[in-house]
């Protein structure tokens, strides 16, 4: 008689063996456990890895999304750049024409074009005389600079001659469409000896 089904053990009619075909089949059913419980853990250890693979990999994706956006932002704003200083152009092109010529058709499309400017967050700008240029942005420096005896004022602003452009970004960054160009003291160590 057999005890369990697909035993290969059979239990004798008097139950004389009952205790070995018994032990017998708990030693399998523990081997089987055992084989089991092995391959749940390398289950469990190949879906940790691959849990750790997927966030690496995610983190990698993330990393590489904002570099992406680093660029296409950049651009965007070179697009953006290039496009404003075309428009400065065109509104500097008029301003001289109308300064030539002041009629009243070119005086409303000067002021269209300044209002236009002004529309899109582009202002004019001048650096302040007497301002330290190694503090300032969006400036250039004219070659020719003016001597002077007084040593503090080495380095500022004599005139601009030129105001620039700029435009304040969403973030409230400024960006530098023209810069302005400035004409600077240079201290004269020779005078002074």
């Amino acid at each position: 008689m057999h005890i369990f089904k697909g035993s290969k053990k059979q239990v004798n009619r008097n139950l004389s063996n009952v205790d070995t075909v018994l032990n017998t089949h708990l030693k399998e059913y523990k081997r089987e456990i055992d084989l089991t419980n092995k391959a749940i853990s390398k289950t469990i250890d190949e879906v940790s890895t691959l849990k750790e693979m997927f966030l690496d990999l995610n983190n990698q994706i993330t990393k590489q999304e904002k570099e992406l956006d680093i660029h296409r932002k950049g651009y965007a704003n070179n697009i953006l750049k290039n496009f404003y200083e075309d428009l400065l152009d065109l509104f500097e092109l008029i301003e001289d024409h109308y300064e030539d010529n002041p009629s009243g058709d070119f005086e409303k499309i000067k002021k269209y074009s300044s209002f236009m400017i002004q529309d899109i967050g582009i202002e004019k700008f001048m650096p302040p005389i007497n301002g330290e240029v190694r503090k300032l942005k969006g400036i250039n420096i004219h070659p020719d600079f003016t001597p002077t005896d007084i040593e503090s004022q080495d380095g500022t602003i004599e005139k601009v001659l030129k105001y620039g452009f700029k435009k304040v970004n969403e973030d409230n960054s400024v960006t530098f469409i023209r810069r302005a160009t400035v004409k600077i003291y240079k201290f004269n160590e020779s005078k002074t000896r």
